[in-house]
C-alpha cells in the first residue's frame, strides 16, 4: 500500500542533535522517516537506531535514492517526499551540491528540500538537481542533546519560510505531526527573526549565568534557587505582555535601590556591571511604556550611570 499524501516520506541529511530529535519525533507520530545520512557509517547507524521506525542508515550519495524508493508513484498532487537538511549553518549552502540531493529524484515528482537553519533563507540551497521546492523550517528551541530535544519538541514554534504553497503545506504537516506550531517568516526577516531567537534562548543562558554569579556560592544551588523566579517571569511576560509583567526596582522607580545594586556589583563583581546596566535600561524602556512617572524614570536612569 502506498504512502498517503499526508504521510509522504522524509529523509534526513545530518541527523545530529536537531535532525535526530526531529526524526524520532516524526516516527513517534507515525510519519515515515525512511533514511538518514551522517558524516560516517557509524554515526548514520547510531542516528537511525535512535530515530527508529524504518529509518535506514545510508551514505549521503544514497540518500536521494532512498527517498525516491519510498515515494508513492500512484499518489496524485501534493508533495511526494521531503529531504530535510539539518547540517550546521556554515555548510547548508553546500548541501545541495551533493550527489545525494536531487540527482535520483524522479522527473515530474513534486518534492521538497528544506533546511533547519534559523538565519538562512531557503534560497541558500541554490538550484539543486531534481528541481525541488525549497523551504526552511527552524524550531525555536534549544537542543543540548537529541534525547532532550525530542522531549521538548511538542509545543515548539517553527519559523517556516518558502515561496511555495505546496512546500509550506508539507512543512506545516510535519510541524503539526510533532505537536508544534507553524509560524510564517518572510525571507527578508530571517536574520531579525533569528536574532530574536538568540536573545530568547542563548542570551537567557548568559543571563542566568550572570544572575547566579552575582549571588555567589555554588552556581548550581543559585541556579536552582533562581529557576522558579525566571520561569515565573517568563510565564507572566508571555501571558500578560512585558509592561504588565515587569516588577522590581526599575518598574517602581526605586532609583536608590538601583544605585545600591550598581555600587555592590562595582565593588564585588565589576564584570557584571555592564550587564546589569544594559538590561536595566531595557527594563526602564518597558517601565516607561507601562506609565512610570518620568521623574522617577529619569532618577533610575541616572542611577544606572553610576560606576
Amino acid at each position: 500500500m502506498g504512502l498517503s499524501m499526508s504521510r509522504f516520506p522524509v529523509a534526513i541529511l545530518g541527523p545530529g542533535r536537531v535532525g535526530a530529535a526531529v526524526g524520532a519525533a516524526l516516527v513517534q507520530s507515525g510519519w515515515p522517516v525512511v533514511a538518514c545520512a551522517a558524516r560516517s557509517a557509524a554515526a548514520s547507524a547510531d542516528s537511525a537506531a535512535f530515530i527508529g521506525g524504518s529509518c535506514a542508515p545510508v551514505t549521503a550519495s544514497d540518500l536521494g535514492a532512498a527517498l525516491v524508493a519510498s515515494m508513492d508513484p500512484s499518489a496524485e498532487g501534493g508533495v511526494a517526499g521531503l529531504l530535510l537538511v539539518c547540517v550546521p549553518d556554515p555548510v547548508v549552502a553546500g548541501a545541495s551540491s551533493s550527489d545525494a540531493l536531487g540527482t535520483a529524484v524522479l522527473e515530474g515528482e513534486s518534492w521538497v528540500m528544506a533546511h533547519t537553519a534559523g538565519a538562512l533563507t531557503a534560497s541558500v540551497l541554490g538550484t539543486p538537481a531534481g528541481s525541488p521546492l525549497l523551504g526552511s523550517m527552524h524550531p525555536s528551541q534549544t537542543f543540548s542533546d537529541r534525547e532532550r530535544g525530542q522531549i521538548l519538541l511538542p509545543g515548539v514554534s517553527w519559523g517556516l519560510e518558502t515561496d511555495s504553497d505546496d512546500a509550506r503545506s508539507a512543512m506545516e504537516a510535519l510541524v503539526g505531526a510533532m505537536g508544534g506550531r507553524p509560524r510564517s517568516v518572510a525571507a527578508a526577516d530571517k536574520t531579525l527573526y533569528h536574532a530574536g531567537c538568540v536573545l530568547a534562548g542563548n542570551a537567557l543562558v548568559a543571563l542566568m549565568d550572570a544572575a547566579s554569579s552575582a549571588q555567589g556560592g555554588d552556581p548550581f544551588v543559585a541556579l536552582e534557587a533562581l529557576r522558579p523566579l525566571a520561569e515565573g517571569a517568563l510565564d507572566s511576560a508571555a501571558r500578560l505582555g512585558p509592561e504588565a509583567a515587569l516588577t522590581g526596582p526599575v518598574a517602581r522607580g526605586d532609583a536608590a535601590l538601583v544605585a545600591e545594586h550598581m555600587a555592590a556589583l562595582a565593588a564585588a563583581r565589576p564584570d557584571l556591571v555592564d550587564t546589569y546596566r544594559a538590561l536595566s535600561k531595557r527594563a526602564l524602556d518597558v517601565a516607561r511604556r507601562a506609565g512610570l512617572d518620568e521623574a522617577a524614570a529619569d532618577a533610575v536612569e541616572r542611577a544606572l550611570e553610576i560606576g
